[in-house]
C-alpha cells in the first residue's frame, strides 16, 4: 500500500503537483485542528510557512528516496520501478529549480 502512495511523486509532473496540493491541504487542515485545541503544530502544517517546492523536496528526500532505494534493490531491476525512479528524479529537479528561482 505504501508503494502506491510513494509512487505519486514518480508520476507525471501535473499528476504529482495535484497530489502534492491535496497533501498540503490535508497537512494544513491538521494544523488548523491542532492550533484550535491549543497544540503546537509542525511547520509543514502551517498554511503560510511552507511552499509546494519545500514540501515536494522534503517528501522526496526524506520519504520517497529512502523507500524507493530499498524497493529498487528488492525488485531486482524491474523496469517499472526504474521508470518510477526516473519520474521522482524529474519531479525533484522541478521542485529544486522552482525553489532556487523563488530565493
Amino acid at each position: 500500500m505504501k508503494s502506491v502512495i510513494f509512487s505519486k511523486m514518480g508520476r507525471s509532473q501535473s499528476q504529482s503537483l495535484k497530489w502534492l496540493d491535496i497533501m498540503m491541504e490535508d497537512f494544513a487542515k491538521e494544523g488548523d485542528i491542532e492550533r484550535s485545541i491549543g497544540m503546537t503544530s509542525s511547520k509543514f502544517n502551517e498554511r503560510k510557512a511552507v511552499s509546494q517546492e519545500k514540501l515536494g523536496l522534503a517528501y522526496i528526500d526524506l520519504i520517497c528516496r529512502p523507500f524507493l532505494g530499498t524497493f529498487l534493490i528488492l525488485s531486482e531491476n524491474d523496469i517499472s520501478v526504474d521508470i518510477l525512479d526516473m519520474g521522482v528524479d524529474a519531479n525533484r529537479k522541478h521542485f529544486e529549480s522552482k525553489s532556487e528561482s523563488s530565493k
